[in-house]
């Protein structure tokens, strides 16, 4: 399976490219028990699929990494059309302002983190476009680094998880809520500190999820 590099402004179509979103080398994710549970994690905002707002706040993006130099990137917003089987889909980007050097085509910027979320017209669509997904990640891992941890289940039925940290790959974190198919994903360029813990992920997840329940 082949690793799509979308621009910025590119939304990917279908399949696992959905899941491989903008600003470099993305793919997999980890997840570090935090001990924390869904239940115990009220809304701290209403997520807006026109907008790409209310998903995650900047803050706790920043609080989870640890550094105050974050930046939110211009969403993309993608209402299903055609063949998409999703009816819509937001692309959020967290990127730092590092920039680690010059691979002769482009500068090779600092660690950053992406969250895709998707919403189906029902349950059974979202589970139908889910389900393949963990396969696929399973696949990657054993291809780029078979000594990893795949960690399955853990956010629910068909939830999945790796931390690679290897050639510019960081981590995964993905699962399934009801309609909606909610992915993370870092990167982890050579010669930069992770992007933020695997504990920080799941944390952030729960928060995601505890915002699309009370939508």
């Amino acid at each position: 399976m082949s690793v799509l590099r979308p621009s910025a402004s590119s939304a990917p179509r279908t399949g696992f490219a959905l899941l491989v979103i903008p600003f470099a080398l993305v793919i997999l994710a980890a997840c570090g028990g935090t001990g924390e549970d869904s239940n115990s994690l009220r809304a701290t905002s209403q997520p807006d699929f026109e907008t790409c707002a209310g998903f995650l706040d900047l803050a706790q993006v920043k609080d989870a990494a640890g550094r105050g130099d974050v930046i939110l990137a211009d969403p993309n917003p993608n209402s299903g059309a055609g063949d998409d089987p999703f009816t819509a889909m937001c692309i959020i980007g967290f990127v730092t302002p590092d920039i680690l050097g010059d691979s002769g085509d482009s500068l090779l910027v600092g660690p950053s983190m992406n969250l895709v979320v998707m919403e189906f017209a029902t349950s059974d669509d979202a589970a139908s476009f889910h389900e393949p997904i963990a396969s696929e990640i399973r696949s990657m891992r054993d291809a780029v680094l078979p000594e990893a941890e795949l960690v399955e289940g853990e956010m629910g039925p068909g939830s999945y998880a790796v931390t690679l940290d290897y050639e510019g790959i960081g981590s995964v974190l993905g699962f399934r809520q009801d309609t909606y198919i909610v992915s993370f994903n870092t990167t982890a360029p050579d010669g930069a500190e992770p992007f933020m813990t695997t504990g920080a992920i799941e944390t952030l997840a729960l928060q995601v999820r505890a915002n699309l329940i009370a939508r």
